[in-house]
């Protein structure tokens, strides 16, 4: 009996402690130190191309490639296997035949006269006299 109470003391004197949610480690070690950004850089850094020549970088890439766009102009467009053409005569019969059923499309909708749609009313005769629109129209 007399070991429940000193238990019970025991544990609230552990879960009464708050703990944190996230512990860091070597929380102790680093609080103390200041931070150093010199770890992170490259200790030696390779010289480039440009820097060995003695030149700036803009001249150095013109130098080396300028011959590149020369050989490229020079030499003819080459497409081996045709299909650059065979794309182009294709794109140009899909024009003709797009422009082609257009054609047959209106044809089939085009009147002789505007005036063969308008059938005359009796209503608006009676009403008006002779149908304006038609007599407008003729």
């Amino acid at each position: 009996m007399n070991n429940q109470p000193c238990s019970i003391v025991w544990r609230r004197f552990l879960t009464s402690k708050v703990k944190p949610a996230v512990r860091i480690p070597n929380e102790n070690l680093k609080a103390n130190k200041p931070t150093n950004f010199t770890k992170n850089f490259p200790l030696n850094e390779r010289t480039k191309a440009w820097e060995r020549a003695g030149e700036d970088k803009e001249s150095w890439f013109k130098r080396k490639y300028a011959h590149v766009h020369a050989k490229q102009k020079s030499q003819p467009q080459v497409d081996l296997y045709g299909k650059k053409e065979a794309h182009y005569s294709r794109l140009k019969q899909d024009i003709l035949s797009s422009k082609r059923q257009q054609e047959e499309h209106k044809s089939k909708y085009s009147r002789k006269s505007v005036t063969l749609g308008l059938r005359p009313n009796p209503l608006m005769e009676y009403i008006y006299g002779t149908n304006s629109v038609i007599a407008a129209l003729n």
